[in-house]
């Protein structure tokens, strides 16, 4: 159930706190004192979106905190699964800053907002006058005979099962339009394929080709310039072989007169062993240079292939070239087994259809059991809120093709008098009757999915008198095991309260304020004498009050 709310800096509310009771709370105030804007606060900590229009004061941050008792609910394993701590008070904290950001907290430890959303799923359920809109929709017909159904664990897989079935099937047409691309370009793919194999390309072999393609297109003035090398080291009259000699031979006469010439001789010594090592290398060379025209032409056609491969597939290096060739080998190979893997992916989609067929089925049987002990179990709720002769009936008819949903389309249809056709709900009843069908479909399903606390936002309109009697009388029921907060404007309602809240505004510093007090016995007598008489209260209004908290 929800403790407490501590509300700062939101809206109109400057700061407030409230202590809830466990069972009936009802909320009144004038229109327009703030009692949406408490349903808005509430809204935040059940994770719903906010912006900086709620800040009353833009330079401060808003805090909505909410204070639940989990002792009596068994939520330690759901707590597990969102890997929260367990604690038996849980404390939800959501702050919105000046600039825009907002944080959310359990017992302190940081959450998402859909971390928020989901807990505050097990612990809230706000309902507003929207949700009367809601019920004349299919979907949420749907959504409600689930909840009461209780198949969310079938309706997880089948979502689950749905999405990778659609997956299956965008694969499939995938595949097919694949296999028959490359099966139109296998001829050529394979033509491409011969073209590169007969090549027996191999990585960098272009520069070596051009190395040794140019070496032969030059041999013969390689030859001529080695040969003169050759020529000026070891031959002619002053060769430099010989120029060495002489020079070593004249220095080492002298070298005795003279010490410094000794090192000299070293130094000539030195190039002549140089000189020779040089005409070696240079003979080594020249002698391993042949003229071989047939290589020669050899290189030329080899070099022009490649070129011819380079400007086919717009590369540059045969390292490139092999990467399509490999790329090109893949495809093929494709193409050879897409047959067998577009087979298996058939098979894996029959397979998942077939779950999915028995997931719907079984989803129907739960929708149709539920369906006929909801349709009794409402008659007897509103035969006791004024309507007995009504009538509810929830037609089955099955969709074209199954969906996240299963593959019913569901429509509830309603009687709220005797001799009148069974209508959609939408044609069927007035604001009051569609009000109190709704309080009777909370009712059931506050019993099905064990709600610790419900809000309800004027689930009152359009009814009033005894009927509104007969409303509070079922709220004050169902308040006896779970926590009811009621936003209502109707005194028959208001005297079977619990604890009693009233929202106030007033002008304070040039702005509008609100706030709300926990009323005592004499306030609360007063204030359900407001709501029966207007401002100007009267004895009988108090008398009447007195009568109807009493009732």
């Amino acid at each position: 159930m929800l403790k407490s709310l501590h509300i700062q800096n939101y809206a109109i509310i400057r700061e407030i706190d409230l202590e809830f009771d466990s069972g009936l709370n009802i909320i009144t105030g004038e229109t327009g004192a703030g009692k949406s804007i408490l349903l808005g606060a509430l809204s935040l900590v059940a994770g719903n979106r906010a912006d900086l229009t709620v800040l009353s004061d833009e330079s401060k941050k808003c805090v909505v905190e909410a204070q639940y008792d989990l002792s009596s609910l068994n939520l330690q394993s759901f707590f597990e699964q969102l890997e929260l701590d367990y604690e038996p008070i849980c404390i939800i904290r959501r702050e919105i800053l000046p600039g825009g950001k907002t944080r959310a907290f359990v017992n302190d430890t940081p959450v998402s907002l859909q971390v928020l959303k989901t807990l505050s799923d097990e612990l809230l359920d706000i309902h507003s006058q929207h949700q009367n809109l809601l019920l004349k929709t299919s979907r949420f017909q749907l959504e409600m005979l689930d909840a009461f159904a209780g198949s969310e664990e079938i309706l997880k897989t089948l979502s689950h099962a749905v999405k990778e079935w659609k997956e299956l099937c965008k694969k499939i047409d995938n595949t097919r339009e694949e296999n028959h691309r490359l099966s139109s370009e296998a001829d050529f793919l394979q033509f491409q394929l011969d073209e590169l194999n007969k090549a027996t390309l191999k990585p960098g072999e272009e520069e070596e080709v051009e190395r040794e393609l140019t070496m032969l297109a030059n041999s013969e003035d390689i030859s001529v310039s080695l040969k003169q090398c050759m020529h000026w080291l070891t031959e002619g009259e002053t060769n430099i072989l010989s120029a060495f000699s002489q020079i070593k031979t004249s220095l080492s006469k002298v070298s005795s007169f003279l010490p410094e010439l000794v090192e000299l001789v070293n130094q000539v010594q030195a190039l002549q062993v140089e000189a020779k090592e040089l005409n070696y290398a240079i003979t080594r060379i020249h002698d391993s240079i042949e003229h071989d025209p047939e290589r020669l032409n050899w290189l030329e056609e080899r070099m022009q292939t490649l070129q011819s491969l380079f400007k086919k597939h717009k590369v540059q290096t045969t390292a490139e070239l092999i990467q399509i060739q490999n790329d090109i080998g893949q495809k093929l190979s494709a193409v050879h087994h897409m047959d067998e893997i577009l087979a298996e992916l058939i098979q894996q989609k029959e397979l998942l259809q077939k779950q999915i067929e028995e997931l719907c089925t079984k989803l129907t049987q739960n929708r149709k059991q539920a369906a006929s002990i909801i349709t009794q179990r409402v008659k007897e709720l509103i035969s006791r809120l004024g309507m007995p002769e009504a009538s509810l009936e929830v037609v089955f008819e099955p969709l074209n093709e199954f969906c996240e949903t299963g593959w019913d389309q569901v429509t509830f249809m309603f009687s709220a008098n005797k001799g009148m056709p069974l209508l959609e709900i939408g044609k069927a009843g007035s604001g009051g009757e569609i009000s109190r069908l709704m309080l009777a479909f909370k009712t059931l399903l506050s019993e099905k999915k064990n709600l610790s606390t419900i809000l309800f936002d004027e689930i009152d309109t359009g009814v009033s008198g005894g009927m509104a009697d007969k409303i509070g009388q079922m709220m004050k029921e169902m308040s006896r095991h779970r926590q009811l907060i009621v936003i209502t404007h109707l005194p028959q309602i208001a005297g079977k309260s619990d604890r009693h809240f009233r929202v106030w505004k007033k002008e304070e510093g040039g702005k509008t304020v609100s706030g709300i007090s926990c009323l005592d016995v004499d306030e609360r007598l007063h204030e359900v004498a407001r709501l029966l008489s207007g401002e100007e209260i009267t004895e009988a209004a108090l008398a009447n009050a007195r009568q109807l908290m009493t009732h």
